[in-house]
């Protein structure tokens, strides 16, 4: 799961990153990177359980 959010969050990174680029000073968008900025330290220490811990039988 903590894989799956970090690459959401890397997705949603890529398309903001040209976008703040070119209007640092556009309200929306700095809030988009100020939510960000605060989410990825928080994932970063998510435990990380290995796939085949998840499965059951």
């Amino acid at each position: 799961m903590r894989s799956l959010r970090r690459d959401d969050v890397r997705f949603i990174t890529g398309i903001v990153a040209p976008h703040a680029a070119a209007h640092p000073n556009d309200k929306r968008v700095r809030h988009i990177v100020a939510q960000l900025n605060y989410i990825e330290p928080i994932l970063d220490r998510l435990p990380v359980t290995p796939p085949q811990a998840l499965r059951t039988t």
